[in-house]
């Protein structure tokens, strides 16, 4: 979607990465948290 902008992605060890976007409706920072196994479940070409 294009109501928010994509700033950086952080590794949290070897379990969780954290999504931090801005909204770029309201200006506030949205952090996102995904556990490792989640995401290559999601997307297993990553």
């Amino acid at each position: 979607s294009d109501e928010r902008e994509f700033v950086s992605r952080d590794f949290l060890g070897i379990k969780a990465v954290h999504m931090h976007y801005t909204c770029k409706k309201c200006g506030s920072e949205i952090i996102e948290e995904f556990t490792l196994t989640d995401v290559f479940i999601d997307n297993p070409t990553t």
